[in-house]
């Protein structure tokens, strides 16, 4: 349920929150213009297609849009098809809805179309739904092409901007890169504090977003492959170097940074911001950097092969897009999709809010609540929980879209005398609803059906209008549909949340596992770091997953332990990750054999440690308690090693040990409700 971090993800700002925001408004107040500039139809959903295909820089915006334009393309061209089987015979037009709408929920939970699936479903719905009211053929085929234009027309617009004004994702690599480098320096000079907290927010964000620039930037060849594997090196490196000086800050006392490591770092995140395109390669200077000892000699040496980079020196070969590749060679469709009847199920459940929908308009011959079909493939989730959260907050973002629709209906539409003050309006409501869109998943769902209610109710046309029965109905549908969408997904073949979050759990518990057992082979630093970054990425999947399943204990008798569980539960995870991250950024020892061999073990002692953690999340409740028991002896001998790795071990063994007692609590909570779910 809604606490103090969904207030805070709904409002706080973040790096690229506000540009992002203003992207949205610029190109849906556009968009309004031509869509009344040449009188195309149904410019609200036109406008309402903006917030759907906007992502985080402009190669992947445009990516979206082509994607969506080609898939809208044949959609029409096969509703061309479907309309011979459908006008003038309604029972035709109800089974091909039926299994039109079966085919998009059933690739939504199983393909790699899931982005695209429900918004595909949701056109190809729409367009069966204007063919129903058009029996006539020349009408229907006009309908059809009005259709094609209305979805295709604000893809271009978007395409055509962000080609000129988008947000370069080489751009924003070098951005990220360089501004993580100048927080890394504030908390070298300054020490706890502020500077500390933005630096460990930045380091959970892991390195996700820029390997998704990079992506980008390699598609659209922005950059020569040499300067796109340069600015992927500078990425690792500088994580890693952030990682390092948040690990220094555990140390007690905290080395003092030197003046001369801070300015080079200021001036090394100064060029990066300036990279060229094309950086004449040379020689790696003659004069090595030695191993580093301890976490400043790391932090120097990783700013000697950043400058170097920079200045054109050779790119470390090691390839870190393995992890990629395997997933590339995944199939289409998951591995499970045609055995698991999870699928199927999903998709029938989704059908039937579909169907529902429909007749009950249909029937009623109240075709104004429309919306109520296209709701449901809006919100439709896989899980309970995820689909109540999602449409708890859509059921608020709508009554707040639909409540400034009307006003502005009623106090300011009357007195429009042109296109402008349309447009105006359009923007002010756009900028809120953009910035709840773009923050996390707990909040966005408010501020897409906000903006989706104020479109339906004030864009009712090719002009402006001031029905206010057409934003009634529209409200009125958006709602029914939220409802249907719940009595059939929470009462046919319930899914819980509990089962993907276990999958992430033990995903999350092998990546901390798994920068362990790179220390136990006394791996570079670097490959440790990047396993952690990938242990940060799953931990944000797991938070999310917990706050879903948050809405699934909303009628349960101990719902105000379970929250406070909940939260408990998500401290505990973010901690035991923080302290994996700190022992990550450690270099390997130097010194004796018998030192590292040492080291070696007790890195091994944590790894079995998180093992035992992970087996108790899989075991009978009733044996619990005892694994809880075996795990909490002392597994550390303080005298055999390094003092500051043995602290950030001794931490990391502390904060499991209270993630297995908060998980223990948990699960203990969760009994009572056993089976309500599957």
């Amino acid at each position: 349920m809604p606490g103090p971090d969904f207030y805070a993800d709904l409002l706080a700002p973040f790096e690229g929150r506000l540009s992002r925001t203003l992207e949205i408004a610029v190109v849906c107040m556009i968009v309004v213009i031509v869509s009344m500039m040449h009188q195309i139809p149904e410019p609200a959903i036109s406008v309402y297609l903006i917030f759907f295909v906007a992502k985080e820089n402009s190669g992947l915006n445009i990516v979206m849009s082509l994607a969506l334009i080609v898939v809208i393309t044949l959609v029409v061209a096969l509703s061309m098809g479907l309309a011979i089987l459908m006008l003038n015979a309604p029972e035709g037009r109800v089974v091909v809805l039926a299994c039109v709408a079966f085919a998009s929920f059933f690739l939504g939970a199983s393909s790699k179309l899931a982005p695209l699936a429900s918004t595909i479903g949701l056109i190809i719905a729409y367009v069966l739904d204007l063919l129903g009211s058009s029996p006539l053929g020349e009408i229907a085929v006009r309908g059809l092409l009005y259709a094609w234009l209305f979805a295709v027309a604000p893809m271009l617009v978007f395409i055509v901007y962000n080609v000129f004004f988008g947000r370069h994702p080489e751009t924003l690599a070098r951005q990220a890169i360089a501004e993580r480098l100048r927080l890394a320096a504030r908390v070298f000079c300054a020490g706890e504090g502020e500077n500390l907290a933005g630096l460990q927010a930045d380091l959970e964000k892991g390195n996700v977003e820029n390997a998704k620039r990079l992506r980008m930037v390699r598609l659209w060849r922005r950059l020569p492959a040499e300067a796109v594997e340069r600015l992927g090196e500078l990425s690792g490196l500088s994580y890693g170097l952030a990682m390092t000086v948040a690990a220094m800050m555990t140390l007690k006392p905290a080395p003092a940074a030197s003046g001369e490591l801070l300015a080079r770092l200021a001036a090394l995140a100064k060029r990066i911001e300036r990279l060229p395109r094309v950086i004449p390669p040379r020689e790696e200077d003659a004069a090595r950097v030695e191993r580093p000892g301890d976490l400043p000699d790391q932090i120097a040496a990783l700013t000697t092969r950043m400058e170097n980079i920079v200045a054109g020196g050779p790119v470390d070969s090691r390839d870190k897009a393995e992890p990629d590749r395997k997933k590339e060679k995944s199939g289409f469709f998951a591995p499970d999709a045609f055995s698991n009847p999870v699928y199927g199920r999903f998709a029938l459940k989704g059908t039937a809010a579909a169907m529902i929908c429909y007749l009950t308009y249909t029937l009623l011959d109240w075709p104004g609540i429309h919306t109520a079909m296209l709701t449901c493939f809006i919100i439709s989730l896989t899980t309970v929980g995820e689909t109540v959260q999602k449409l708890v907050l859509r059921m608020s973002g709508c009554l707040a879209g639909a409540v400034i629709g009307t006003l502005s209906i009623v106090y300011i539409l009357p007195g429009t005398t042109s296109i402008a003050s349309l447009v105006v309006l359009v923007g002010l409501v756009t900028l809120p609803a953009a910035w709840i869109a773009v923050g996390k998943p707990s909040v966005s769902y408010v501020g897409f059906q906000m903006a989706f209610a104020f479109f339906l109710c004030v864009l009712q046309g090719a002009e402006p209008k001031f029905d206010l029965i057409v934003a009634r109905d529209r409200t009125i549908g958006i709602l029914l549909g939220d409802l249907v969408v719940y009595v059939i997904f929470t009462r046919i073949f319930p899914v819980s949340t509990l089962g993907q979050l276990r999958l992430d759990l033990d995903r999350l518990l092998g990546q901390c596992r798994n920068v362990l057992k790179a220390k136990a082979a006394l791996d570079p630093a670097g490959g440790a770091t990047e396993e952690a970054a990938r242990a940060f990425a799953t931990l944000e999947a797991v938070s999310s997953d917990l706050a879903a399943y948050g809405y699934e204990t909303i009628r349960s008798e101990n719902s105000l332990l379970l929250a406070r569980a909940n939260r408990l539960a998500i401290k505990a995870l973010k901690n035991l990750v923080r302290a994996v991250g700190v022992v990550s950024a450690f270099p390997p020892p130097s010194g004796d054999a018998a030192n590292s061999e040492a080291l070696r073990q007790l890195y091994a002692q944590a790894d079995a440690r998180l093992e035992t953690l992970a087996a108790s999340l899989s075991a009978p409740f009733d044996s619990a308690f005892s694994k809880v028991a075996r795990a909490m002896t002392p597994a550390l001998a303080p005298d055999t090693a390094r003092a500051p790795q043995i602290c950030a071990l001794e931490t990391l063994m502390a904060r499991a040990n209270r993630l297995q007692l908060t998980l223990f609590h948990y699960r203990q909570l969760l009994e009572p409700n056993a089976g309500a779910y599957e």
